[in-house]
């Protein structure tokens, strides 16, 4: 697992692009937890929201930077149900317990809405919508992707459970857990921008 303590490598290039690439008087930042006062909890988006969520037995996977085929190995060998959206798959396809769909934002919601629990990078939208729609989470950072991996350990601070690689024994002790964390990601965008303006 990718825990903080093991980010024994600062990414000095990345930190200076984040301290630097908009220069503003006043920041506001968004992250999984208030880390400090000008830290917000995530924006969840309404088509999120308004969702009602339910556990129908399989689980959901948006992993880009692996290819369908390392995927598709790993998974048949757990004996639930997969929901694979790729970018790289043009038609919808049936292999063995793994189906993969190609992308599409209507059929995502759906499985999204229904889903056990979520098997994606390490980004950051994707992880706050499954923590606030109480879904079971694994994040596997992008190899390489300062931010990704300093999502991961946040993300472990809170108890997620990670890997630096798609492991056959973290993801059958993931499935076979029920892990959950629970967190309040209230929809105040309007009054955090509010608040700012009437700081300014």
């Amino acid at each position: 697992m990718l825990k903080l303590q093991n980010l024994k490598k600062r990414d000095f290039l990345g930190e200076l692009i984040l301290k630097y690439y908009v220069p503003s008087e006043r920041r506001i930042g968004f992250h999984f937890e208030n880390y400090h006062p000008q830290i917000k909890k995530p924006v969840i988006r309404h088509k999120i929201r308004n969702l009602n969520p339910d556990k129908k037995g399989y689980y959901l996977v948006y992993l880009p930077s692996f290819s369908d085929e390392n995927i598709i190995k790993v998974l048949k060998q757990i004996p639930v149900q997969w929901k694979v959206f790729s970018k790289y798959s043009k038609v919808r396809l049936k292999i063995k317990n793994v189906e993969i769909f190609p992308i599409d934002e209507k059929e995502y919601l759906t499985c999204f809405e229904n889903c056990d629990g979520i098997l994606c990078n390490a980004g950051f939208e994707a992880p706050a919508e499954a923590l606030f729609m109480d879904k079971k989470l694994f994040v596997i950072p992008i190899h390489n992707q300062y931010e990704q991996e300093c999502n991961a350990c946040a993300l472990d601070k809170m108890g997620i459970p990670n890997s630096k690689v798609l492991k056959l024994g973290e993801i059958m002790e993931w499935v076979a857990s029920d892990h959950h964390i629970k967190v309040d990601y209230p929809d105040d965008i309007e009054q955090i921008l509010l608040n700012e303006v009437l700081i300014l």
